[in-house]
């Protein structure tokens, strides 16, 4: 399943900033993510992760200056990607 990040971002009523026709394919953590993956960010401790991640666009409670990429601003990043994670898990029956 591919999802734009404009899709994710309307089904988990989030922001986009940047580009919203970024493809993703699935949801990683920060240090394990690569091309197509979604990750969340909301602790500074994981800052040194933040910005060496491979993510292709990331779920923030406000946007941040340390990844260059498309951020999706909601209201609770952990939460939302947790709902992020449920869409891609889906099996078609």
């Amino acid at each position: 399943m591919t999802r734009t990040l404009r899709e994710i971002a309307d089904i988990i009523g989030g922001k986009v900033r940047g580009d919203d026709e970024v493809l993703i394919t699935g949801v990683n953590s920060l240090s394990d993510a690569s091309d197509g993956e979604i990750s969340f960010f909301s602790d500074a401790r994981y800052r040194e992760a933040l910005q060496r991640t491979k993510a292709s666009a990331l779920l923030v409670s406000r946007e941040t200056g340390l990844y260059a990429g498309p951020q999706v601003v909601v209201s609770n990043p952990a939460l939302s990607y947790a709902k992020v994670a449920a869409l891609f898990s889906r099996i078609k029956v």
